[in-house]
C-alpha cells in the first residue's frame, strides 16, 4: 500500500516528518509513504513560463505513474487537498 502525502500552500515535507519517522521504525511497514517534491516549495524554483496546475500535478504523476497497478491512499491538506480533487 502506498500513501501519497501532499502538503498545503506554505507547507513543507517536514509536516509529515513524525509520520515518516514512525514508518521508519517499523520492521516491515505495511505502507510506503511518498512526498513529491513540488516546485516553488522548500527552496525549489518554479519553472519558467506560465504556472498552472500541470506544474504541480507532474511531480505527483512522476510518483504514481511508475506504480499504476498498486493501491494508493491520497492524503493532502490545504492546497494539497485541492490537487487531489482535480
Amino acid at each position: 500500500m502506498n500513501v501519497l502525502l501532499i502538503h498545503g500552500n506554505g507547507g513543507a515535507s517536514s509536516r509529515f516528518r513524525p509520520f515518516l519517522e514512525r514508518l521508519e521504525k517499523e520492521p516491515a511497514p505495511l505502507v510506503k509513504a511518498w512526498v513529491p517534491e513540488l516546485p516553488g516549495f522548500e527552496g525549489r524554483p518554479l519553472p519558467e513560463g506560465p504556472v498552472n496546475w500541470e506544474v504541480f500535478l507532474q511531480p505527483l504523476q512522476d510518483v504514481v505513474g511508475d506504480r499504476p497497478d498498486e493501491a494508493w491512499i491520497l492524503y493532502g491538506h490545504g492546497i494539497g487537498l485541492s490537487l487531489i480533487h482535480i
